[in-house]
């Protein structure tokens, strides 16, 4: 009896077949074990109380490790044991087991149930499609209050999130196709919107020439933010290079298609300075050649 507790009692196993299911070792012959009145279960002493000692810690309960049974009373009686420096017999000898080590098995232990408890819940989460809605539905709410609430956490999210969606975006082509339509539809409607509604078109320029004044502000008074934006330019065109060297490797008509085209704006360029070139030839003498050369300039600039 421990502290006057009357539905659990303390007897000395002679089976050696018997395990503890905590620790899953065998009862020795002199070694204390626990057994409830309540659901019959046996445990090691130290066992237990380290079983029920991480259920506190962790989940606020202190419940047979077996059939979750209550067993406050038990937890209170061998925490006042421990911390009275009395055995776990009640009879005035010392703990078997130091203190510390009670401590270290109670953190080994909830550490394990920690796991197991994470365990479960992905298993729950791949094989309940309402319960992972549910979690992606408190989780979502979560981040918006406290995206609301703390700038950082919520420029720290948006940021991640991006990252993921590039990265989603480099490595998974199907992905990065229903990207490209999901854009493509979008802009599709935002046309159609733009030209059927002029006050969503007026709200849509205000919103452009506010964001374009607050990014002229910004760009004047925050170097940092500049250098952030060329360093991600940068980013964005070795990016674009990279996977247009890796397309041209991959696709030969994507590769014959590119080479069209640059031959096709070689002889414009050509064409061009060859139509500059006779122009200036006769400039000196025709006042109207003049003229044309310095329109055709002008036009060559602007586009």
């Amino acid at each position: 009896m421990i502290d006057g507790i009357n539905p659990f009692t303390i007897q000395t196993s002679s089976s050696e077949a018997e395990k503890c299911s905590v620790c899953l070792m065998a009862f020795g012959r002199d070694v204390a074990t626990l057994i409830t009145s309540v659901c019959k279960h046996t445990f090691h002493t130290d066992c237990l109380k380290n079983s029920l000692i991480a259920q506190k810690q962790i989940a606020n309960r202190t419940t047979c490790p077996l059939c979750r049974t209550d067993l406050s009373s038990l937890a209170k009686a061998l925490v006042n044991s421990a911390t009275t420096g009395q055995g776990e017999h009640g009879q005035g000898r010392p703990d078997s087991v130091p203190q510390r080590d009670i401590n270290q098995n109670a953190l080994v232990y909830a550490d394990r149930l920690r796991e197991h408890q994470r365990e479960r819940t992905r298993e729950r989460y791949q094989n309940d499609p309402a319960y992972a809605q549910y979690q992606r539905r408190r989780q979502s709410t979560y981040q918006a209050a406290r995206s609301q609430s703390d700038p950082v956490y919520a420029e720290r999210e948006r940021a991640r999130k991006r990252e993921l969606q590039r990265a989603r975006y480099r490595n998974d082509p199907a992905y990065a196709e229903r990207e490209r339509e999901r854009q493509r539809e979008y802009r599709q409607r935002q046309r159609a919107r733009y030209q059927n509604d002029p006050a969503y078109a007026e709200r849509q320029r205000e919103r452009e020439r506010e964001y374009r004044q607050r990014l002229r502000e910004r760009h004047q008074n925050d170097p940092a933010y500049v250098e952030h934006q060329r360093q991600r330019q940068r980013e964005r065109e070795r990016e674009y290079r990279q996977r247009q060297r890796e397309r041209q490797q991959n696709d030969p008509a994507y590769a014959e298609h590119q080479r069209q085209r640059r031959r096709e704006r070689n002889r414009a360029r050509r064409e061009r300075n060859q139509r500059v070139n006779q122009l200036q030839s006769v400039a000196t003498v025709n006042p109207v050649a003049t003229r044309m050369l310095g329109t055709n300039q002008t036009n060559e600039s602007t586009n």
